[in-house]
């Protein structure tokens, strides 16, 4: 998987990719939430291990969002494809702040809904957004997102 866009290359992580530009990601509550770890300093073996950990899943993809300008690191994905009702789970972390408010995820996800909607035939993406992210809340509400549900307590 290698998608481009204007701005952005996203492909997938590989440990190699570990920097330390990364290590404050998760000091962010919502990067640390999102990640599903405490809020501490992303060492870099750390952000190895969770990379490589993911290398040859069929059931989960890590891509990395890079900024073709700075060649550098500033978001990731988190995708768990369902084939078998052709449906996917989306998680988005722009990680760099400087890159959050200027259409990153918007760009660089058009790129991975064509690939999932028009190549693999996928039918709708779902994503978990807790309450408290409402920069996300916003973004996706007023793009093609749809609520469909609420679901107290669910995570």
């Amino acid at each position: 998987m290698l998608f481009e866009t204007a701005r952005f290359v996203v492909k997938p992580l590989v440990a190699s990719d570990a920097a330390e530009h990364l290590c404050d990601w998760t000091l962010d509550p919502l990067a640390a939430e999102m990640l599903n770890t405490p809020q501490r300093i992303w060492t870099i073996e750390s952000q190895r291990t969770y990379f490589s950990s993911h290398e040859h899943r069929k059931d989960k993809h890590l891509l990395g969002i890079w900024a073709k300008d700075e060649a550098k690191l500033i978001g990731l994905y988190v995708i768990s494809p369902h084939p078998g009702n052709q449906t996917f789970t989306l998680s988005t972390l722009i990680g760099d702040k400087a890159w959050r408010g200027r259409g990153t995820a918007t760009e660089a996800t058009d790129a991975l809904y064509a690939y999932y909607f028009d190549q693999l035939g996928y039918a709708k993406a779902k994503a978990n957004v807790r309450p408290q992210n409402k920069a996300m809340l916003w973004l996706m509400l007023s793009g093609a997102w749809k609520k469909e549900a609420h679901l107290e307590k669910h995570l």
